[in-house]
């Protein structure tokens, strides 16, 4: 403990840590006089701030009281051109219609152009009416009210580029500021305030798009207007509202104003403000398509999407109608914002519910003739943009044409159809192969002035068509393979099934033995001719490298059975060897057994049937008489079946003479008890039977028994 304290002791009392406690007191007296220092400097910037805003007050008091070099009767005409320049609601359709179903269809059909010419003239009519209307609303007493139907028309200008009205209030709009003091000065103050803030706006920095971006899409630079855009407006309202509010707020605003003359001068101003808002609106669509007009200092490049639609096409995407919508976005984006600013005779006229935000707004309408000439402009520039990536993609679409329009489909449903062989197939891949090929030409980017065309979903979309046809071929073709392999499969099974079936008889196996003979020469030399053409069509599409495990397993036990082959033949061979032996010894029974079978039925026949001598016993003798007849058809059915047997194996034929011995014996003795049992039986018809038989039959059927 004692060392720890004498530690303590002697770093306190060392030169580094005085040098360090310096260092922190005087970090601690800077960040307290740094604090001071902002204190002070936002008060005197405060106090600098209202004093120049009560001198600027003051300087316009008094620059009020001196007399204007314009008249004022100059400065309420050129109010009254603004009012009369300035957009109106357009002709409502439904009272357009309601107008013009006053007119015949016949007359309509007769004079088209006499139509279309007084539809002009009542839209014209209409808006210099309204014109008229909103002018002596505003600006002109009741004394001096001019009936609007008795003016003459006067069409609004329809050139290309921004109206008459507009240049000039641009040219003027200083000495229109400098003498505004010969109106009232609650307009005057309310004016230019607003004109301070609105028309010193710029909406979008178009420096900010080179600078984070290489290339860009069009909805990307869309967005990032849309985005500057937005911004600027909630600037432009956060310094808009509290200025407004604050005069509106103020219970001194109106005071000296008679209160038939506040709603007067309100819409004046209110009238001033709509068209520098409308200016904003159209300034702000000029500078954008600026912008793309003056793209070389200004834009990324452009970034473009080729692909294949509908597999029947290329284009590239977004198209031009994209831009357009584009453009439409950024045009309604800046109308939008616009338009949220308030409307200052609504702010003014209900003070007393300040604490309530204010619920009217302006509403702009671009002229219809400037925003055809700021589309048009827009499309001319869209037009130049993408004249080489249009060439570019109709030279693919020509060059793809036969996989595009279906050229190359029906080519190979035609060839499926045929039932070509494989190699037609093959020598017709080429064709198809090549569209896929063409494809790896196509370059992933193809750069133009102020276009980058994407170019890989093109490559992908025109790889997918170009594969669907060409897998059409080769599935016909790899069908062809693996049949033609189960062929070879089943050739195969099929000898081998008939070598190992074990026969049943000698025919069989002979019939064996010269299938094997057959098998050996003429099947297996086929069997191996198409296993050599399958190796062929097995290489042509393992180049494809587009055969599937099953196939190549496939063609693997295909093309080795002529080695599996083998052991059947073998076995086979075998199995005949026991089979001829099993069968000679089989004859070789049957033979000595006919023999003996022989032997006995020839001593029957030569000593039994000698020894028959009784007459009665006749019938008894037939009996055993037909009992030989049969053992002899018995016998000699087996001795045909031994016969055909020797002749199978190539034996010489048994002759078995006791069977031509017993026939010989046998065919007397037939004779001789047949006659006698028949005989027996006449004879009791004849002596025991009815006096009525005709002699003359009795005769022919006795005649034989005395032959």
């Amino acid at each position: 403990m004692w060392i720890g304290k004498y530690a303590t002791d002697v770093w306190t009392e060392h030169p580094l840590m005085h040098y360090f406690g310096f260092r922190q007191k005087r970090k601690q007296d800077q960040e307290v006089v740094i604090r001071h220092g902002k204190k002070i400097k936002a008060s005197v910037a405060d106090a600098v701030h209202k004093k120049l805003e009560a001198e600027r007050l003051k300087q316009f008091d008094e620059e009020s009281k001196l007399e204007s070099f314009l008249t004022q009767d100059d400065f309420v005409e050129y109010l009254r051109d603004s009012v009369r320049s300035a957009p109106v609601i357009p002709l409502q359709k439904s009272w357009e219609h309601k107008i013009l179903s006053m007119i015949s269809k016949k007359l309509k059909a007769r004079h088209p152009d006499s139509y279309r010419s007084l539809k002009k003239d009542i839209r014209a009519r209409y808006e210099s009416v309204l014109h008229e209307t909103i002018l002596n609303f505003v600006v002109v007493p009741s004394s001096e009210y001019v009936n609007p139907y008795a003016l003459e028309i006067k069409y609004p200008p329809f050139a290309a580029g921004p109206p008459p009205w507009w240049q000039t209030y641009r040219l003027n709009r200083h000495a229109i500021s400098r003498d505004m003091r010969l109106l009232h000065p609650l307009v005057v103050k309310t004016f230019l305030k607003i004109r301070e803030l609105v028309t010193s706006q710029k909406l979008f920095d178009e420096t900010e798009f080179k600078k984070k971006f290489q290339y860009i899409k069009p909805f990307e630079l869309k967005d990032m207007f849309i985005h500057q855009i937005k911004a600027a407006g909630e600037e432009i309202m956060a310094k808009f509202v509290p200025v407004l509010t604050f005069m509106y707020q103020n219970p001194s605003t109106l005071k000296n104003v008679p209160p038939e003359k506040q709603s007067k001068i309100l819409e004046c101003a209110a009238h001033m403000l709509k068209c520098n808002a409308l200016m904003l609106v159209m300034e702000t669509m000029d500078a954008v398509v600026k912008v793309y007009e003056n793209y070389r200092d200004i834009l990324p490049k452009i970034l473009l999407d080729t692909s294949v639609e509908d597999s029947t096409r290329v284009a590239f995407f977004p198209t031009i109608g994209d831009c357009m919508f584009c453009l439409k976005k950024i045009i309604d984006e800046i109308v939008n914002v616009v338009q949220q600013i308030p409307d200052i005779k609504a702010l003014f006229m209900n003070r007393a519910e300040a604490h309530e935000a204010p619920s009217t707004f302006y509403r702009i309408n671009v002229p219809p003739d400037f925003l055809t000439y700021i589309t048009g402009r827009f499309g001319a520039v869209m037009e130049e943009w993408v004249e080489e990536p249009r060439r570019f993609v109709a030279e693919l679409q020509e060059k793809f044409g036969p996989i595009l329009n279906g050229e190359a489909k029906a080519r190979a449903r035609e060839f499926i159809a045929g039932k070509r062989n494989f190699h037609e197939g093959v020598h017709e891949l080429p064709y198809f192969k090549e569209f896929m090929d063409m494809t790896y030409e196509i370059p992933k980017n193809e750069y133009y002035d102020r276009i980058r065309l994407n170019n890989e979903d093109v490559i992908g979309g025109m790889m997918d068509v170009a594969r669907l046809h060409f897998s059409m071929l080769l599935e016909y073709l790899i069908k062809f393979y693996r049949r033609h392999n189960y062929r070879i499969i089943q050739g195969y099974e099929s000898i081998r099934d008939r070598l190992l079936a074990e026969p049943q008889t000698t025919a069989e196996l002979v019939d064996l033995v010269e299938y094997i003979d057959d098998a050996r020469g003429r099947l297996l030399l086929m069997l191996k001719e198409d296993i050599t053409e399958a190796i062929k069509m097995f290489f042509t599409l393992m180049d494809q490298n587009l055969l599937s495990a099953d196939e190549r397993e496939i063609s693997i036990l295909a093309h080795t059975w002529h080695k599996k082959i083998q052991p059947a033949f073998e076995k086979s061979a075998l199995m005949i060897e026991d089979k001829k032996v099993e069968f000679e010894e089989k004859l070789a029974e049957k033979i000595d057994q006919m023999n003996k079978d022989l032997t006995k039925l020839l001593r029957r026949v030569r000593d039994d049937f000698a020894r028959y001598g009784e007459y009665t016993e006749c019938g008894k003798y037939c009996e055993d008489l037909k009992y030989v007849h049969n053992r002899v058809t018995t016998l000699q059915k087996e001795i045909d079946w031994i016969n055909n047997e020797e002749s199978l194996f190539k034996f010489s034929l048994s002759s078995f003479p006791d069977m031509a011995e017993i026939l010989n014996h046998l065919e007397p003795y037939t004779k001789l008890y047949q006659i006698s049992y028949k005989w027996q039986r006449a004879e009791k018809k004849y002596m025991d039977g009815d006096f009525t038989l005709d002699a003359e039959k009795i005769d022919s059927e006795t005649e034989e028994y005395f032959k």
